[in-house]
């Protein structure tokens, strides 16, 4: 999406149709948008929440985007909301609310279940009951059921990294042992984590940007020179763009020179000026996380900052510093409230990318 599409688009949000073109200002929009942006970040529940469901289920009926939020991580998926589960997970669900009283389980089918806290943006990992070896040390005379633990922060010597089904899991044929290991490994996805689980979604994004800005410099100036698109590619845009001709000719148009392709050249100048910005890098980029103190109703804020932005790859290990914080600066504030109006995943240019529901990445 481009700069213009963009602004055009989010003028249309805040005041409807054609709204560019009735003389709205930008301060207006911001405004508006902050309203929107406020009142989506109060509301206690999301739309479409039905609430709690029945003991026997032990489970919460979720909105499609709830769980595609909630379920996303490394090791699970999205999977239906099926009713009903088997007496040994039902027990097991039972043990583990005694240590996590307001810990919530979204069941996969009747033997497995995924443990989650409602304020939080990813599953803590999944349970199920039932005999998980693999078919060729099973037989129909020694099924052997176990209590299993699902966790990213399992991690299981006896079997292959690579294979995440095991690596991350623990068995046990004791309840009792099973739940002790939901005590330890049964934690909440840090701020860090949650960055390291999504940096790669806005790199890329961002690169995919920058290539497509690539793309429409050499379109630019094929057009400019009438050859091919592919020519540029092949004897390289920069080789061409500082060859004596461009040069001579874009010395003319500063001049104001008389030129028939005037409008063509001022067409591949600001396209540079846009790709330049981009590949270096537009102000500070921020990692911002909108938290509810369920007990008092108030937002509480983590900010992870880095340098400077930049297209090329950053290590995560350095130059990311995270604290959190009860007041949102204002000079966030305005970049939060226009990225809480995308699309989960869906990333601007010079604005930022909404990562889900209270996760952003923003260019401060």
């Amino acid at each position: 999406m481009s700069k213009k599409q963009f602004i055009e688009d989010v003028f249309e949000l805040a005041f409807g149709d054609d709204a560019i073109n009735r003389e709205f200002t930008f301060d207006e929009v911001l405004v508006k948008l902050r309203e929107f942006s406020d009142a989506a970040l109060v509301s206690e529940k999301p739309a479409g929440y039905t609430g709690v469901t029945d003991d026997e289920n032990k489970g919460v009926e979720l909105t499609q985007a709830e769980v595609d939020t909630l379920l996303t991580n490394k090791i699970g998926g999205v999977f239906g909301n099926v009713k009903g589960c088997s007496k040994e997970l039902s027990d097991f669900v039972d043990a583990i609310n005694k240590v996590f009283p307001d810990m919530l389980f979204y069941f996969e089918n009747s033997n497995v279940a995924y443990a989650y806290y409602k304020d939080e943006k990813y599953a803590r990992g999944f349970i199920s009951f039932g005999d998980i070896r693999e078919w060729e040390l099973r037989n129909t005379t020694d099924e052997k059921k176990t209590y299993n633990l699902w966790s990213p922060y399992i991690e299981n010597k006896k079997s292959d990294r690579y294979n995440e089904k095991k690596y991350y899991c623990l068995s046990s044929v004791s309840m009792a042992k099973a739940v002790r290991n939901a005590a330890q490994y049964f934690r909440e996805y840090t701020d860090p984590e949650i960055h390291v689980l999504n940096y790669d979604s806005f790199k890329n994004s961002r690169r995919n940007t920058l290539l497509h800005s690539s793309k429409e410099l050499d379109v630019a100036l094929a057009g400019l020179l009438n050859v091919q698109e592919y020519a540029i590619r092949n004897c390289g845009y920069e080789k061409l763009r500082n060859s004596p001709l461009m040069i001579d000719l874009i010395s003319m148009y500063n001049a104001g020179h008389e030129l028939g392709c005037r409008s063509e050249l001022t067409n591949l100048l600001e396209l540079e000026k846009e790709h330049n910005e981009l590949a270096n890098g537009q102000g500070a980029l921020r990692y911002v996380r909108v938290r509810e103190k369920l007990a008092s109703g108030r937002h509480t804020f983590t900010i992870g900052k880095e340098d400077k932005l930049r297209c090329a790859a950053t290590s995560l290990e350095t130059n990311w510093s995270f604290e959190i914080v009860d007041t949102l600066p204002e000079a966030l504030q305005g970049a939060v409230s226009v990225v809480n109006v995308l699309e989960d995943k869906q990333y601007v240019d010079g604005v930022g990318m909404k990562v889900m529901e209270g996760v952003f990445y923003v260019v401060e």
